[in-house]
C-alpha cells in the first residue's frame, strides 16, 4: 500500500481494495483514487434483510414480532453483517416472547456502552448452545480473512476434545461427521462463512467476517480459552503485544513473520505449565535462518503440549530428535516445512492421533516405526518418501486409522494396508507394473467403510484391465499419468468421480464426449500433455458436464478447434489453458467465469480476467502476437 500511488503513476491499471482502516484510505492519495463507501441499511430494509435471514419460507409477520424486531435492529445500525447475525439468533425463536427475552438481553453482555454492532454479534456467541461455543472460540485462533479447511479444522476440534471422540457419547456417528453438524449449525446462525462448497452443499473450507472474529478473540480472551498474538498486524512499537498470563495460559496462536524465535521469546516465557496449544501461522515470506534450534527448545520447554501446528515453518534438514519428548501430543503437523528425515524418537508420540507429514522438499526419510502409533486416526504421508534401510512401509497395528492419504501402494507392505478395517478416507499412488498388486486390492477398495477414495495410477495399469476401477463407487479423485493405448469407454470410470486428471496419457481421441454424460458429479478436470498428436478437436454438448467448475487444458499444442454448445459446463467458474494450439474461446462459455491463457487466445477479451491478456495491453503489445 506504501508503494501505490507511485505504481498507479507508472502503470495505468485498476485496482480495488476494501478495508476497514482509515489510514490506508488516506494513504492511497485522492488524484487516481475512486471512494465507494458502501450506505448503511435504513430501518424497512434492515427488517426486510431480518425477514428473510429469520423466516425465509414466512411471508406474513405478526405486529407484535415486526414491532419487536424493529427495536432490535436499532442496535444494528444498519450494518447488514448485524442484521443478519441478529437473523441467525431469531431463526428458531418463532413466539413474542422469545423475541421480546433476545430484545432485553441484547445490551447485557457488553455493557451499556455506545457499542451497540457488537452487542448485537455478540449476544449472538452467548445464544448459542453449549457445544457450540468452543467452536466458536476456536476459529478465533486463525488470521484475518483466513479460509479453513474443514477436514483440518475438525481434526483439530477432534484433538482438543472439542467434539466428543468417545463412541458412547457419538450416538453411532462418527467424530467427524459430529464436527461437520457443529460446523453447519454456526454457518446457519450467520457465525460463519462457508467459502467454498461442493456441488452437493457440503462445506469445504470457511472463514470468520473480521467484525466476528474480533468478537471471537475478544470473548475468547476474556474467557481465558486462546490468546492470539499478531506480530504483523497492528502490534508493533505503536503497539505493544499484550502480556500474558503465562500461568493460565492454555492455548496460544502466533501470527509471524520473518523472525520466529524472538516473536516467541516476545511474548511466551519458559514457565507456562498450562500450555496445551501452540500454532503458528507464517503470514509473511519465511525467514532464511533454520527454526530448528528454536523447536528444539519448544520440545524440551512445552512437555506438556497436546497440538503442535507448524505448518511453513522453515524447519531444514533432521526435524530434532526432542520432538520425542512430546509424549502427550496428539496433534503435530509439519506441512510446508522443509524437514527431509524424521527422527526415530516419533515413535514416543504415543498419543498421536493426527500426524501431518506434507512437507515442501523432494523427498523426507522416515523411520518405519510409524506403526508404533496406535491412536493414531489421521495420516498424511509426503509426496515422495523413502524409508530409511529401504524396507517396505509398516502398518500394522493401527487400528484406529481413519484417514490415510499419499501412501505408495509399491512402497507399503500390503497385508498392513489391507488390515485397516476403520480406513474410512484414503489416497493411494501405484505407478508400477504390478497389475496383481492393484487386484489384489480391488476388494478392499470397494469396501463400503470407504468413503472417500483418491488414486493416481500409471496409465499402463489401465491399459492392462481398463475395467479395473469400474466397480470402485467410493472413487472421488482420479490422475491417470502415462501413455493410455486402451480406446476410453464410459464404463471404464465410476459415475462417483468428482475429480479427474488425465496427465501425460497422449490421448488419441476427445475425451468430452465419452465423459459428459457419464459424470454426473464432476466438478473438476484437467488435460495434462505433452501433445497428443491424434487429439486436435474437443466438442462438448449441450447440458455436459452439469457440475464441473474447474477445467485445465495445458500442453496440448495439437489441439486446434474446441466447440461447446449453449448450455454446456454451466456452472464453470475457472478456466486454465496453457500451450494449446486452440485458434479461438467458444462462444457458448459462461459469462461469469475466471479465465487464465497463455498464449492468449481470441475471445479472451469478453471476460477481462487473464493477466497475460492485460499486461500485454498496458504494455501496448498485441495480445494474440506470437512475439
Amino acid at each position: 500500500m506504501v508503494h501505490m500511488e507511485s505504481r498507479l503513476q507508472r502503470r495505468p491499471c485498476k485496482v480495488v481494495s476494501t478495508t476497514r482502516n482509515p489510514h490506508i484510505v488516506s494513504a492511497l492519495g485522492d488524484e487516481h483514487v475512486l471512494y465507494h463507501e458502501p450506505q448503511l441499511l435504513d430501518i424497512e430494509t434492515s427488517w426486510k434483510l431480518l425477514q428473510k435471514t429469520a423466516f425465509p419460507d414466512e411471508i406474513v409477520m405478526s405486529v407484535d414480532l415486526e414491532q419487536l424486531g424493529k427495536k432490535m435492529l436499532e442496535h444494528c445500525k444498519g450494518l447488514p453483517l448485524a442484521v443478519v447475525v441478529l437473523g441467525g439468533v431469531l431463526a428458531n425463536k418463532r413466539t413474542a416472547d422469545d423475541w421480546k427475552n433476545v430484545l432485553d438481553n441484547i445490551r447485557s453482555y457488553f455493557g451499556a456502552d455506545d457499542n451497540s454492532v457488537y452487542d448485537v454479534l455478540g449476544m449472538s456467541y452467548y445464544d448459542l448452545p453449549v457445544h457450540l461455543k468452543p467452536c466458536f472460540l476456536h476459529l478465533g485462533i486463525f488470521p484475518e480473512d483466513f479460509e479453513m479447511p474443514v477436514d483440518r479444522l475438525y481434526r483439530m476440534w477432534m484433538v482438543e476434545r472439542i467434539v466428543p471422540v468417545d463412541r458412547k457419547t457419538l450416538g453411532g456417528k462418527s467424530s467427524e461427521e459430529v464436527a461437520e453438524g457443529y460446523l453447519n449449525e454456526l454457518v446457519e446462525r450467520r457465525m460463519v462463512q462457508a467459502a467454498k462448497v461442493t456441488s452437493q452443499g457440503k462445506v469445504r473450507a470457511c472463514r470468520l467476517h473480521d467484525l466476528i472474529r474480533d468478537v471471537s478473540m475478544a470473548i475468547g480472551r476474556e474467557e481465558n480459552f486462546v490468546s492470539v498474538i499478531d506480530h504483523i498486524h497492528g502490534q508493533s512499537d505503536e503497539e505493544p503485544a499484550p502480556t500474558l498470563d503465562n500461568e493460565r495460559l492454555h492455548r496460544l496462536s502466533l501470527y509471524v513473520g520473518q523472525d520466529v524465535k524472538s516473536s516467541l521469546s516476545y511474548s511466551l516465557s519458559r514457565n507456562a505449565p498450562n500450555l496445551r496449544s501452540l500454532l503458528f501461522f507464517q503470514v509473511h515470506e519465511t525467514e532464511k535462518k533454520s527454526s530448528n534450534k528454536f523447536i528444539e527448545d519448544i520440545c524440551s520447554e512445552h512437555k506438556l503440549l497436546r497440538v503442535l501446528e507448524l505448518e511453513g515453518l522453515n524447519i531444514k534438514g533432521d526435524l530434532p530428535r526432542k520432538v520425542g519428548n512430546l509424549i502427550y501430543l496428539r496433534y503435530l503437523n509439519l506441512s510446508g516445512t522443509h524437514a527431509t528425515s524424521l527422527p526415530s524418537s516419533i515413535s514416543n508420540l504415543m498419543c498421536l492421533e493426527t500426524l501431518d507429514l506434507r512437507v515442501s522438499c523432494v523427498v523426507i526419510k522416515l523411520p518405519n516405526l510409524l506403526w508404533k502409533l496406535k491412536r493414531l486416526r489421521h495420516l498424511y504421508l509426503p509426496r515422495q518418501y523413502e524409508i530409511k534401510n529401504d524396507e517396505m512401509l509398516r502398518l500394522d497395528g493401527l487400528n484406529l486409522l481413519e484417514t490415510l492419504k499419499g501412501v505408495d501402494i509399491d512402497k507399503v507392505e500390503l497385508k498392513g494396508l489391507l488390515g485397516l478395517r476403520k480406513l474410512r478416507k484414503l489416497s493411494a499412488n501405484c505407478f508400477s507394473n504390478k497389475k496383481n498388486m492393484l487386484l489384489d486390492m480391488v476388494s478392499f477398495l470397494n469396501s463400503p467403510k470407504i468413503k472417500h477414495l483418491s488414486l493416481s495410477i500409471s496409465g499402463s495399469l489401465f491399459n492392462q484391465d481398463h475395467m479395473i476401477l469400474s466397480k470402485c463407487q467410493s472413487l472421488q479423485k482420479l490422475d491417470i499419468v502415462d501413455e493410455i493405448t486402451a480406446q476410453l469407454q464410459p464404463e471404464m470410470f465410476p459415475k462417483s468421480l468428482v475429480n479427474l486428471g488425465f496427465v501425460s496419457t497422449k490421448l488419441s481421441q476427445d475425451s468430452m464426449p465419452i465423459l459428459e454424460h457419464r459424470l454426473p458429479l464432476l466438478e473438476k478436470m484437467r488435460l495434462i500433455g505433452p501433445d497428443c498428436v491424434n487429439l486436435r478437436h474437443m466438442i462438448c454438448s449441450a447440458a455436459g458436464f452439469p457440475e464441473l467448475t474447474d477445467l485445465v487444458i495445458r500442453d496440448l499444442p495439437s489441439l486446434v478447434e474446441w466447440r461447446m454448445e449453449q448450455g454446456a459446463m454451466p456452472k464453470l467458474r475457472s478456466l486454465e489453458i496453457f500451450q494449446t494450439g486452440i485458434k479461438k474461446l467458444p462462444d457458448a462459455l459462461p459469462k461469469d467465469i475466471n479465465i487464465t491463457c497463455n498464449p492468449c487466445v481470441p475471445g479472451i477479451e469478453r471476460f477481462g480476467t487473464c493477466p497475460y491478456f492485460k499486461n500485454a495491453l498496458s504494455a501496448g503489445r498485441d495480445p494474440f502476437s506470437d512475439d
